[in-house]
């Protein structure tokens, strides 16, 4: 097995060695998968080569630009957590990321907000959307008029509520790109969990406390920026996160 850190390197390696197969990340530094992939079937002497996607960009425009690019599979990435949280998918959802495209549009190539789950959730939601389970649409039952996302919600509550339920949060930023001239990557990581002995939930710890830090930083002047401003213009960011660890919400660089 040969191995190769970035786009450029690997292209060379495929075209010295010629394997059978070959398994491209998508985001590759230097030179991006789809570009490796394209590149080396406009070659004929790589044509016997299988090329096999792996890559945790997984929705259907993203099957399609891999198929255009040249691969005969693609295969989506999970994302692994230490115990007890395991193996998740990751899939796209809307608003995570808020302006944050609009702020660094021309500073970052790729950025993309997915939604973590365990494994099969997503297949799950999809079927039950794509039933029309969740429709805002009124139909006629019996003779009773009814929306169906207010039947399915009625009918699931109580198989899903769990009032003595413990939550937990997990989260993962990475970035990738170059840091003097060389390929670089950074990985931040935060789970946390219920507090049982406070009834505080995870997503209480992790929002909650976030929100009263930031409105402390601003009455004790830590936060100097004035007017409307987003967390990342204007929040001395060690200072955030010294503060949450302060409270047990620890942010781990991985």
């Amino acid at each position: 097995m040969k191995t190769a850190s970035d786009g450029i390197a690997g292209l060379a390696l495929a075209r010295e060695y010629k394997p059978d197969y070959l398994l491209l990340d998508i985001g590759l530094p230097r030179l991006s998968g789809y570009d490796v992939a394209a590149s080396l079937r406009a070659d004929p002497e790589m044509k016997p080569t299988t090329l096999v996607a792996i890559t945790g960009y997984g929705q259907v425009h993203d099957r399609v630009r891999t198929a255009a690019a040249g691969f005969d599979y693609h295969l989506t990435k999970p994302v692994e957590f230490p115990a007890p949280v395991g193996t998740l998918e990751a899939f796209h959802t809307g608003g995570g990321i808020s302006t944050l495209p609009f702020a660094y549009e021309g500073k970052v190539d790729v950025m993309e907000y997915k939604t973590l789950r365990y494994p099969g959730h997503a297949a799950i939601m999809r079927s039950i959307r794509e039933l029309g389970l969740l429709d805002l649409k009124p139909v006629e039952v019996k003779g009773q008029t009814v929306v169906p996302r207010d039947v399915f919600i009625a009918a699931v509550q109580p198989k899903l509520h769990k009032p003595q339920g413990r939550d937990l949060v997990a989260l993962q930023v990475q970035v990738s790109g170059q840091k003097g001239g060389r390929p670089h990557a950074v990985r931040f990581r935060l789970i946390d969990y219920f507090d049982a002995e406070h009834g505080i939930s995870a997503m209480m710890r992790t929002t909650g406390y976030s929100l009263s830090i930031t409105g402390q930083m601003q009455a004790d002047g830590r936060i100097t920026e004035k007017g409307v401003r987003t967390p990342d213009e204007a929040v001395p960011f060690r200072a955030y996160v010294d503060e949450l660890g302060r409270r047990g919400i620890r942010i781990e660089e991985l």
